[in-house]
């Protein structure tokens, strides 16, 4: 077992607080062990279908558990991880997935032009889908039903755990390679650096295919082995509601995020003193907004990222 596997943290949390919640979505709570136990299978239905250590899989999703689950068994395969940003036009999917040599995508019916245009940019592109499938795609729920839990892969500290492309404003998109290392050691920073512990729970209300939402929030959450709510898309007043009443104690918000939640009519009634960290990201925050945004949650360290 590699010690730096990020599955391996999801083994050992499942191991040593099996019933620890650990993904919340919506009246969903998913345990330690849970999580643990589906990505297993999950990964070995990905083997079933062919995948094997050093392949590329593609994440076209909105944000859901499964985007998650599918991170953690692409690891527990050995296999390479690749979110993609699904407000990228279907040409900006279909060139990433061919550069990438993607040999499948895990996408759902809401995102299928552009999963179909994933899989037409490489012809043996496999396409699994997430609640609801169509004609020619694999159920993501069928690659947990027979078959044993796959071995967690032994992978070294530089093998690539990630592929996440640029944004491509100056040229084409380029994949940044993630090594195993490297995100241990990001989480490592993060838990010395913010003292998070099991005891956090983070939200996640940005989209997951972004470094925001996955690794100052997500991917540091479930390491330290606290809890992760997950929101589907960002909507202001559903994340004033989970910071006044569901225990949040840790996010990452985009300034545009910010803005919405300090014009939110209902700001000035809620208390927001549970939050303790927020770091921000994606562009470069004025002084004046993060001043009102310590003032509306006055117990928070905030971080620029």
């Amino acid at each position: 077992m590699s010690a730096y596997n990020l599955a391996g943290t999801l083994a050992h949390h499942a191991d040593r607080v099996p019933d620890r919640p650990c993904l919340v979505w919506g009246d969903e709570t998913i345990t330690y062990a849970e999580l643990d136990r589906r990505a297993a299978r999950t990964a070995g239905g990905l083997a079933r279908l062919g995948l094997g250590r050093g392949d590329v899989v593609g994440v076209l999703l909105y944000n859901c558990p499964e985007f998650l689950e599918a991170m953690f068994a692409v690891a527990r395969l050995g296999a390479i991880f690749m979110p993609l940003n699904w407000r990228l036009a279907g040409e900006e999917i279909a060139y990433i997935a061919g550069h990438a040599g993607a040999k499948l995508v895990v996408s759902e019916p809401e995102l299928a032009t552009l999963a179909e245009a994933a899989r037409k940019a490489l012809a043996d592109t496999q396409v699994v889908g997430v609640a609801g499938t169509l004609p020619g795609w694999t159920a993501f729920e069928s690659l947990r039903e027979s078959g044993p839990a796959l071995p967690l892969a032994d992978v070294a500290a530089d093998d690539v755990h990630r592929l996440m492309y640029t944004s491509g404003t100056t040229a084409r998109p380029k994949g940044v390679m993630i090594t195993y290392a490297n995100l241990y050691w990001k989480n490592v920073a993060h838990l010395v650096e913010f003292g998070l512990t099991g005891a956090d729970r983070g939200l996640a209300c940005g989209p997951l295919y972004h470094v925001g939402a996955l690794d100052l929030t997500s991917t540091t959450v479930l390491y330290a082995g606290g809890a992760l709510e997950i929101h589907r898309k960002f909507d202001a007043e559903r994340a004033l509601d989970a910071f006044e009443r569901r225990g949040i104690s840790n996010v990452w918000l985009a300034p545009s995020m910010v803005n919405q939640i300090l014009s939110h009519p209902s700001l000035e009634r809620r208390d927001l003193s549970g939050v303790r960290l927020i770091i921000d990201g994606g562009e470069k925050m004025p002084l004046p907004l993060i001043e009102r945004l310590l003032r509306a949650f006055p117990n928070a360290w905030f971080a620029d990222a």
